[in-house]
């Protein structure tokens, strides 16, 4: 009885330890930056928000905070999408044609690219990419 007590808790504490790691995660943030030389170019980063023992989990394992962007050109019909991921000095984006483009943090918030140009913050109420509803998102619109 007590040995086969032992083997349920420690597969209820290891499930428990999964699930808090790779389970339900704190949602997504998105960030907007603008183009500083061409207010029109504007790029927003759709990242996640850990939990606390994701958070562990990342700092024991380096993982790496990872979600999707969006690069919306002055004209409107040539879009950039891909996936985006965070590190300690900035964010590297890779967009789905395979191109790769680094951007560095500066101090004021902003973003430099490769190039050197510089993107500043801008968070919006609104965003490029539409939020799926949630279920009591859906059922308190009614």
């Amino acid at each position: 009885m007590s040995k086969r007590f032992l083997i349920v808790s420690i597969m209820t504490l290891g499930l428990v330890a999964l699930s808090s790691c790779h389970g339900n995660s704190g949602g997504t943030y998105k960030m907007r930056f603008v183009n500083a030389s061409d207010s029109a170019t504007v790029m927003e980063f759709s990242l996640q928000n850990p939990s606390v023992m994701a958070r562990v989990h990342m700092a024991v394992f380096s993982a790496r905070i990872k979600g999707t962007f969006v690069r919306k050109d002055a004209d409107a019909k040539a879009i950039a999408e891909g996936t985006v991921q965070q590190d300690e000095k900035g964010y590297t984006l890779v967009s789905r044609d395979g191109t790769k483009q680094r951007f560095e943090t500066q101090d004021s918030g902003s973003l430099k690219d490769e190039s050197g140009t510089l993107w500043t913050l801008d968070n919006p109420k609104t965003t490029l990419v539409k939020e799926r509803v949630g279920l009591l998102q859906w059922a308190s619109q009614k």
